[in-house]
């Protein structure tokens, strides 16, 4: 696995081109989507592209319309059962309770803001303040307790109908706080943290009903957290890296609701974090506490709605995580110090790698990044709009016959270092092509012009001397018989 990730890693925007070709195969064997785009429907997606798979929609009970932007996530090799969905609207949040009260959901992981760079992101389905109740349609909300972390909040609140007897259920609600939109966390240990808090609370048990995941699509941050976490219990299971296939794993994940991790980076960021933790998995020990280092005052963490960081959405969260070390065994990962938020990454991490990929070598607690190597490798196409998913997912068009998948998915046969490789020398190859004919054509273009021009003119220039002499001569004829009348 670590072997993998390195391979990826030294190939010139490898986690690029395999982020596209992941796509490319889990589109061509997605369902449809049809019943997301009923009218009724359609005002009940967050993203008009980002649309839950017919099969797997979670379908709401005792209701003229069953619809709710969620898809059942299932990964039957752990026992792991989720419910991927779309962060609440106002219109929706008594759909979304209506869910949760339906599925017997007993944990609800939330991994955005409600606000971040100045725009909604999702809206404040829960009770914030301990003691504090919401009601949507005949669901009833209280915060009970609340507890609040370096990097997320954990609060239990109180489930109930007003319109019914039944029992009061008990819901944990677990809120990361430092995850930027359409980017990762700062150290994979912060969000390892976060994953054993989110498992000791036994809320992805296959005791209980699925676990409820969402950012504000339910696919980018949501599909990075089921699939680190399927990953990781995979490794326990088995006490060794030797036979895990992440890339298999979230294709089938991904058949399931489309468009699970959504960037480059956040692919890149899974298999760090899976390498973080597969040491401590091997040996079951990924559940245990974790010694909490933060000084910091439960009061004196601010607000949701007040935040600085949700209304300009810079805090130190930006910065890339740092990389596993090199290994000659890949089943055996060294075992990493954690690193604390406002500390520099560890020393025994011999190689650092800036999020665009540019790698160096360095001992020191502050490496430094070499310059950039001139290269004459045009760069990729650029990825998606950071606040714009429309291009992210092709929609299919009802009755256009589905993509022909390849004849196989297995990643020994979908994607190798070699494969990487020729792909990316066939894209190069292509580029510079496109590059070479479209300079040709300006230039046959440029020639074009420039003929004409020198042809209009000597044209003009040879008619010029010739009107000249007739109009004189008309001149001269008009006065010559003025004289003589």
């Amino acid at each position: 696995m670590e072997e993998e990730f390195w391979e990826i890693e030294d190939k010139q925007h490898g986690w690029y081109y395999l982020f596209q070709q992941l796509d490319q195969v889990a589109r061509a064997n997605a369902g449809t989507q049809l019943i997301a785009k009923e009218p009724m429907n359609i005002i009940r997606n967050r993203y008009r592209d980002v649309l839950p798979i017919d099969d797997t929609r979670v379908k709401l009970n005792n209701t003229d319309c069953d619809y709710i932007n969620a898809n059942y996530v299932k990964e039957e090799t752990v026992q792991r059962s989720y419910i991927m969905t779309q962060g609440p609207m106002g219109h929706t949040s008594s759909h979304f309770w209506q869910m949760v009260w339906e599925q017997n959901c007993a944990g609800i992981v939330m991994l955005n803001r409600c606000i971040e760079k100045g725009m909604n992101k999702c809206f404040q389905y829960w009770p914030a303040e301990v003691g504090q109740s919401l009601q949507f349609g005949p669901y009833i909300i209280e915060n009970q307790f609340q507890q609040t972390e370096e990097t997320f909040r954990l609060s239990m609140l109180t489930l109930s109908m007003s319109d019914s007897d039944e029992q009061v259920k008990t819901v944990q609600h677990f809120h990361y706080i430092k995850w930027p939109d359409f980017n990762v966390p700062r150290t994979p240990d912060d969000f390892l943290r976060f994953l054993n808090a989110v498992r000791r609370g036994g809320v992805l048990s296959p005791d209980c009903g699925p676990c409820v995941v969402h950012c504000s699509a339910g696919i980018g941050r949501s599909g990075t957290f089921a699939l680190v976490d399927v990953i990781l219990a995979q490794i326990t299971k088995a006490g060794s890296t030797a036979d895990i296939n992440i890339q298999q794993t979230l294709l089938r994940m991904r058949t399931q609701r489309l468009g699970l991790i959504q960037t480059p980076d956040q692919l890149r960021f899974s298999y760090i974090a899976i390498l973080h933790g597969a040491d401590r998995a091997c040996k079951g020990e990924l559940d245990e506490d974790e010694d909490s280092d933060s000084d910091e005052d439960e009061e004196g963490v601010a607000s949701e709605n007040d935040s600085e960081e949700e209304r300009t959405g810079q805090n130190d969260s930006d910065k890339p995580p740092p990389l596993p070390p090199r290994s000659s065994d890949s089943n055996k990962i060294p075992q990493v110090d954690l690193v604390k938020e406002d500390d520099h990454p560890p020393a025994v991490l011999k190689r650092t790698l800036s999020l665009s990929g540019s790698s160096s070598h360095s001992m020191s607690t502050t490496p430094e990044l070499p310059a950039d190597k001139e290269d004459d490798t045009p760069p990729p196409p650029p990825l998606p709009p950071r606040d714009n998913r429309e291009p992210f997912l092709e929609e299919r068009e009802e009755g256009n016959p589905p993509v022909e998948a390849p004849s196989s998915l297995n990643a020994e046969n979908f994607m190798t270092s070699d494969d990487i490789h020729s792909t990316s020398e066939e894209a190069t190859l292509r580029r510079r092509q496109a590059y070479q004919d479209k300079q040709a054509r300006i230039s046959t273009q440029v020639q074009d012009m420039k003929k004409n021009l020198q042809h209009q003119r000597g044209h003009s220039e040879q008619w010029t001397p010739k009107w000249l002499f007739i109009g004189v001569a008309c001149i001269i004829f008009y006065l010559l018989l003025r004289a003589l009348y």
